[in-house]
């Protein structure tokens, strides 16, 4: 940062608040960028009614701009959540509006029968919807249904005049993007890594010549300057993958141990809730058409309504269900995404060397 701030360049800091939210950050911007440049969204939101500023760049400046700046990465799972956004941003076809990933969560659990009414018959429970199969098809991410079909064919009817569907396509090749600058960074966490980390802490050094060495090499980088992105011509489907998508990998193996274990533990909470989730719908339904009088503790504290358990439901499985797809996303099995049609538009900022001093 010291040096990024004497050079006087500006930054954004790009981050998600849990794994896989950076992810989904960068698919949803590259979508919404690809709708703009055919003209499905306006370039710039703007107030009709105010004048247009005389310092606001056209679209083609802006992207030019782009360029002349750059992509830093910090540490591998950034890396990895990045070319999994870059994949599915450019790699998919292209959404006519953006995306309503809640609306498409709440479209899935309201088919999924968690709150269907429950019989008992001969002592034994009897849902009346969806049966099991269905529920968990649903709860564990593999339903189809999203309210309602229609295909490409109905997506593609509301295209606008003149528009060739062709056009939401991923594209054959990319443009050109700004040059990355992969920072080699590693979050030391657990007891295991104590030693590591008084180590690390007594040699500091190492870690601000390497940061002022990165620094200057984006102060002074530029896109001409830049080499291309080196990867292999056969890229394997799993790490090493050789190259520059084997940035970082040698952190993966301080992971700590909970990290392996992180989708089994999601399936372990998600269980134990629906098994509870049973009872206190029960209960709720059952003071609500007034079958039972409230308990000494239930009048003291309420159970939650039937539309507050809805809520508190969508909560658990959207945070569940993000937690799940960022594991898969960074875990250290997982490869970095990668796609040929990148090849050529991908540039490194490479180091800096001083000129040599007049004698």
């Amino acid at each position: 940062q010291p040096i990024l701030v004497a050079a006087a360049i500006d930054w954004e800091v790009t981050n998600g608040v849990k794994q896989g939210g950076l992810a989904r950050r960068i698919e949803d911007d590259i979508q919404q960028r690809r709708r703009k440049l055919l003209g499905l969204e306006p370039w710039k939101e703007s107030d009709p009614n105010l004048p247009a500023s005389p310092f606001s760049l056209s679209p083609q400046q802006e992207l030019e701009r782009e360029l002349e700046g750059g992509v830093i990465l910090l540490g591998r799972p950034a890396f990895k959540e990045w070319a999994w956004g870059m994949k599915k941003g450019w790699g998919t076809r292209l959404r006519l509006e953006k995306r309503d990933r809640d609306q498409e969560l709440a479209s899935v659990l309201a088919e999924d029968g968690a709150f269907d009414e429950v019989e008992e018959e001969g002592g034994e429970e009897k849902e009346k919807g969806f049966g099991a199969s269905g529920i968990v098809s649903s709860m564990f991410g593999r339903g189809d249904k999203l309210g309602g079909g229609g295909g490409e064919q109905e997506r593609d009817a509301k295209l606008p005049a003149g528009m060739d569907a062709r056009m939401l396509e991923p594209p054959s090749s990319i443009p050109a993007q700004p040059p990355l600058c992969f920072v080699d960074f590693t979050n030391l966490v657990g007891w295991r890594n104590i030693p590591r980390r008084m180590v690390r802490f007594f040699n500091r050094r190492q870690d601000v010549r390497s940061g002022a060495e990165l620094g200057l090499a984006i102060a002074f980088g530029t896109k001409e300057t830049a080499r291309e992105f080196q990867v292999s011509e056969d890229v394997p489907s799993s790490p090493p993958q050789g190259g520059d998508l084997d940035w970082g990998l040698e952190s993966e193996a301080f992971y700590p141990p909970w990290v392996s274990k992180q989708r089994e533990e999601i399936e372990k909470s998600r269980k134990r809730y629906y098994e509870d989730l049973k009872t206190r719908l029960k209960d709720t339904r059952d003071l609500t058409r007034g079958l039972r009088e409230p308990s000494r503790l239930e009048k003291n504290d309420m159970p939650k309504t039937e539309s507050e358990l809805r809520e508190e439901r969508f909560r658990r499985e959207k945070e569940w269900r993000g937690d799940e797809m960022g594991h898969e996303i960074v875990k250290p099995e997982a490869a970095v995404e990668w796609d040929p049609r990148w090849k050529g538009s991908l540039r490194v900022f490479v180091e800096h060397v001083e000129p040599n001093s007049p004698n």
